[in-house]
């Protein structure tokens, strides 16, 4: 049994790591083209939100992935590539900045646009 949690966490543990060098890499090649607004961060949480969605209707729409494997992708490689925990943080960036209407339109924009992506994606694979 101990065997089997070792490797599932091991798993998990190389998933989530694909998934923050996947985030570190993709904001790296954004962020320079973009100093003033945080588009790096919000092109990871839509894609995030937009793959999340479709790997959940793979899974319990049309059963081609596993528990394990949807567990994997979801909370490991997805967990680590979302930041979600960031956008408060550069929202109150923004705000330190005196950027109070980017701020309002980041800290909106990011779950509702996040919401639409996880919706399309599931429409997506579900059809």
């Amino acid at each position: 049994m101990l065997t089997d949690q070792v490797r599932f966490f091991t798993i998990m543990g190389i998933f989530g790591a694909g998934g923050v060098l996947t985030r570190t890499l993709l904001i790296a090649l954004i962020a320079p083209r973009s100093p003033n607004f945080p588009f790096g961060t919000l092109a990871v949480n839509l894609i995030g939100s937009l793959l999340i969605g479709m790997v959940y209707a793979l899974h319990w729409e049309r059963p081609l992935v596993s528990d394990e494997l949807a567990k994997f992708i979801m909370i490991g490689f997805l967990g680590g590539f979302t930041t979600f925990s960031a956008v408060s943080l550069e929202g109150f960036n923004l705000i330190q900045n005196d950027r109070i209407f980017s701020a309002l339109a980041y800290l909106i924009g990011s779950p509702l646009a996040g919401l639409l992506c996880a919706y399309f994606g599931y429409l997506m694979v579900k059809r």
